[in-house]
């Protein structure tokens, strides 16, 4: 699985400050942090509302990969600025993301088209979808949109839109469930979620979330984007993808430990 560090985003206010003053030194130190920590891939997002997004994201893709050998999420609804972070960025990038609402899907598409790069498709319409139904419909388009702007089915990242148990008890069954149907429909694309949503307004969040990963490692998850920072967030996931039988030999869970201790215990 893919493990998404999520906090080089502008939406939080360090970060947005540190964008917006080009303070690399703080930026790439979160960077370094996050891959130490177990991302194998960083989410990126420099819609700070002041300046230009697409300058402010060229920049923090070219700040970032000076840091770290790592690919990026670039974050991002604007096409602009999309196709001035797919120029800056070093080797293949994902977007993040793309819905099936119609003026969504051709404000983004052709800033897309052509680029190689991998996608998130959002299981979001003109509304909030209500059920498992809905998001795979949702998801069939998508695909069927994607696929026609040329992106390959192994470049689709589906997102079946998790909410917030807070706001809905059943949220992280109908998220299971979701994922569930489009690994069973859609065998040809991957799935990813932004697991802090489940959590989000209430209490005990991180312990939340891990127990939530676990449960969506079961489901065949493909990526998911995370506070990787949370130190107990990289050990859930590689016991998950052990106990589900998905790490062969023990080599991803024994590797992660003897690599975390090394950190712990330099020579």
């Amino acid at each position: 699985m893919l493990l998404i560090g999520e906090t080089l985003n502008a939406t939080i206010p360090r970060v947005g400050a540190a964008i917006r003053a080009r303070d690399a030194a703080f930026l790439q130190d979160l960077a370094r942090r996050q891959a130490a920590a177990g991302a194998r891939m960083l989410d990126v997002n420099a819609a700070t509302g002041l300046g230009d997004e697409a300058e402010d994201l060229a920049w923090l893709v070219r700040c970032v990969q000076a840091a770290v050998d790592l690919p990026l999420l670039l974050d991002s609804g604007n096409a602009a600025a999309l196709r001035a972070g797919i120029r800056a960025h070093r080797g293949k990038p994902i977007v993040n993301s793309v819905d099936a609402r119609r003026e969504k899907l051709e404000a983004l598409l052709p800033a897309l088209a052509g680029t190689g790069c991998g996608v998130v498709g959002l299981c979001l319409g003109e509304e909030l979808p209500r059920g498992v139904e809905e998001r795979l419909r949702l998801a069939r388009v998508l695909v069927k949109e994607l696929n026609g702007a040329g992106i390959a089915p192994q470049d689709v990242y589906l997102d079946p839109l998790v909410m917030s148990a807070g706001a809905d008890h059943a949220a992280g069954r109908l998220a299971l469930d979701a994922l569930s149907g489009l690994k069973e429909e859609l065998p040809g694309v991957r799935t990813i979620v932004g697991l802090s949503n489940v959590s989000h307004g209430l209490p005990w969040r991180k312990p939340l979330n891990r127990v939530f990963l676990a449960l969506l490692v079961e489901k065949g998850l493909d990526a998911c984007i995370a506070d990787v920072l949370d130190a107990e967030m990289e050990p859930t996931w590689r016991a998950a993808m052990l106990l589900t039988g998905q790490d062969p030999h023990c080599r991803g869970f024994t590797g992660a430990f003897r690599a975390r201790k090394r950190m712990e215990r330099p020579e």
